[in-house]
């Protein structure tokens, strides 16, 4: 055999190496095929037992569906004493409002049970139901009896009705209320004249401390005793003004 054919033979057998190489690569069922290639094998995904109100996702854990989503009920609270609903200072025996309002902006029915404390003493309050997008409110009226710092606070538990996912609102509003004996009466004597006018004036610029019955000399109650306070006790005094606010 000559060399060329030699070389002939060599050259086919290597092809055929080759073709036969680059087919078992490709075959699933070959040495070197690639992970992942051919047909995967369907797992079994069983099908999980959860309420009507949940749904399964492939074989993971079952997923809340839009309708099981619960939302806290829109509840607006407003809770004030004479018109105030952080403080105010009234004079001894002076009768004092307590209003307790609700607002529903929830689309479904709140019911509310509520009572107000006022210093501690429990006073009678009720039950109320507000329907989707109204308004609830009732008053209170108590008197300041007693000199000193008194307390009205309202608290209250409320439901949304077909709604047994939504958890129970508990909240709570305080109104501190300042009692003095006599507004105006800067120097606790039991007297409103000049000299609170001056000791008012003196607090203003700082020479003076305040005194125990501080509170009384902010009558216009605009949260400080200046200037103005002293002008409106003078009028008082002299007869221009018939009573000192509140």
């Amino acid at each position: 055999m000559s060399k060329r054919s030699i070389l002939i033979i060599a050259t086919a057998l290597v092809a055929a190496l080759s073709f036969v190489s680059m087919a078992g690569a490709l075959t699933p069922g070959g040495r070197s095929a690639t992970a992942g290639t051919g047909t995967p094998t369907a797992t079994p995904c069983p099908t999980p037992k959860v309420p009507d109100t949940y749904h399964g996702s492939g074989c993971g854990t079952p997923t809340p569906s839009p309708t099981s989503v619960r939302l806290p009920p829109m509840l607006t609270i407003d809770f004030t004493a004479n018109g105030e609903h952080d403080e105010i200072t009234v004079n001894r025996g002076q009768l004092v409002t307590l209003t307790l309002t609700y607002h529903n902006d929830d689309h479904r029915g709140i019911t509310i049970d509520d009572t107000i404390e006022w210093s501690g003493s429990g006073l009678g309050w009720g039950h109320c139901y507000i329907s989707p997008g109204s308004s609830c409110s009732g008053s209170i009226i108590v008197s300041a009896d007693n000199v000193g710092t008194m307390t009205a606070t309202a608290r209250i538990t409320a439901s949304v009705e077909t709604c047994g996912l939504c958890p129970m609102l508990s909240l709570e509003r305080t109104v501190t209320i300042y009692v003095v004996a006599l507004m105006g009466d800067f120097n606790c004597n039991g007297s409103v004249n000049s000299i609170d006018a001056t000791l008012i004036l003196q607090l203003a610029a700082g020479l003076i401390h305040p005194f125990d019955c501080a509170r009384a000399g902010d009558v216009n109650q605009d949260g400080s005793t200046d200037a103005i306070d002293s002008v409106l006790i003078l009028q008082h005094e002299a007869g221009l003004l018939p009573s000192l606010p509140p």
